[in-house]
C-alpha cells in the first residue's frame, strides 16, 4: 500500500510546487501608471484630452502598484528624466512639471525611474507627438443649404498655450481677401444678398489665429462653404 500512493503523494507535492512558482512571479510583478496632462485650451464642448504643443506647460504625476496594491514612494528616490538627460531628483517626487521644448512633429519623451524600490530599479518612459494648435471653422449649416441673407462662421481654437480663447488675435481671409471682423473677433459674418436667386456662390474662408505672447503658438483654419440661396 505504501508504493500506491508514492506515486500520487508525488503528483499532488508537483502541482502545489507549480502553483507556489506562479504565485511567486505574479507577485513579484510591479505596474507603473504615469500620467500627463497637457495645460492647453480646449473648448468646454470638447471631450478628448488636451494635447500639448511647443511651448505649453505638463505635468505627469506617478504611481507604482506592486502585487496589486499601490506601493508607498514618499521615501524613495525618484529621479525624472526629459529628452535623455536627468531633470529632476529626490526622495517622493510623484509629480514632474516641465514646458514642451521640442518642435511640432516631434515626440517629447518623459522617463521615471526609482532605482531603490525593493527587488531592484523600475522605470517607465512615455514619449509624446507635439501637436500645432487648430482652429475649427464652424459654419450654422451643412453645404449647399439654403442661407439666411447674413450668416456668420466662428473659430474655435484647440491646443493654444491660452487660457481663454478671447486670448488671441485673428485675422480672416474670405475668398483670398482680407476680411475686418466686428464685434467678436472670433466671428465673421457674410452676407448673400448680392447673389442671384436659385444660384449658389462658394465661400472659402481661411483664418489664422495667433497667441500675441508666443510667437509659435499659431494656429490656422479653412473651411470652404457652397451657399444656395434657394430651394429647388
Amino acid at each position: 500500500m505504501k508504493y500506491l500512493y508514492t506515486p500520487l503523494f508525488l503528483l499532488v507535492l508537483s502541482v502545489v510546487f507549480i502553483s507556489t512558482a506562479i504565485g511567486q512571479v505574479a507577485s513579484s510583478r510591479n505596474t507603473i501608471l504615469l500620467t500627463w496632462q497637457a495645460k492647453t485650451y480646449t473648448p468646454r464642448t470638447y471631450v478628448g484630452k488636451a494635447l500639448p504643443t511647443t511651448g505649453s506647460n505638463i505635468s505627469f504625476s506617478l504611481e507604482v502598484f506592486s502585487n496589486g496594491q499601490l506601493a508607498p514612494l514618499g521615501n524613495k528616490v525618484v529621479r525624472w528624466y526629459e529628452q535623455g538627460k536627468l531633470i529632476k531628483s529626490g526622495i517622493g517626487l510623484q509629480s514632474f512639471d516641465t514646458k514642451i521644448n521640442v518642435l511640432p512633429g516631434n515626440d517629447f519623451k518623459v522617463r521615471v525611474e526609482i532605482p531603490d524600490f525593493p527587488g531592484g530599479a523600475i522605470s517607465k518612459t512615455i514619449s509624446l507627438r507635439v501637436v500645432s494648435p487648430k482652429i475649427v471653422i464652424e459654419a450654422p449649416f451643412p453645404n449647399l443649404q439654403t442661407a439666411p441673407k447674413d450668416f456668420s462662421v466662428k473659430a474655435v481654437p484647440y491646443f493654444f498655450s491660452i487660457f481663454t480663447e478671447n486670448s488671441l488675435t485673428y485675422q480672416w481671409l474670405v475668398n483670398g481677401s482680407a476680411i475686418s471682423g466686428s464685434g467678436d473677433p472670433q466671428a465673421l459674418s457674410v452676407s448673400t444678398q448680392n447673389i442671384a436667386q436659385s444660384k449658389t456662390q462658394l465661400f472659402s474662408f481661411r483664418v489664422t489665429a495667433q497667441n500675441p505672447n508666443q510667437y509659435i503658438d499659431k494656429g490656422v483654419g479653412e473651411k470652404s462653404v457652397r451657399i444656395r440661396t434657394s430651394v429647388e
